[in-house]
């Protein structure tokens, strides 16, 4: 991973509940459970939402209770629609 695409996820808002960047970048399959540190494995995140996510997988903390998920995922109509 090079520094350029680092920043370009920097930049980027947080794919969960789109606040502002600057954002973290957050392995979607965690190290620590056979993700690799590659492009394709990044995503950005906020500091909440990366915090709350911890070492889970993208899809267990999509659907899990863990509060700052629920927000992120739980959008009404209209903003689905905008």
């Amino acid at each position: 991973v090079t520094a350029a695409e680092t920043a370009a996820i920097i930049a980027k808002p947080c794919m969960a509940c789109d606040a502002p960047a600057p954002s973290t970048v957050e392995h979607l399959i965690p190290i620590n459970r056979g993700g690799t540190h590659s492009v394709g494995n990044l995503a950005p995140l906020c500091q909440p939402c990366n915090s709350s996510k911890r070492d889970m997988l993208w899809t267990e903390w999509k659907y899990s209770s863990r509060a700052q998920s629920r927000k992120a995922f739980t959008k009404t109509k209209r903003e689905v629609r905008l």
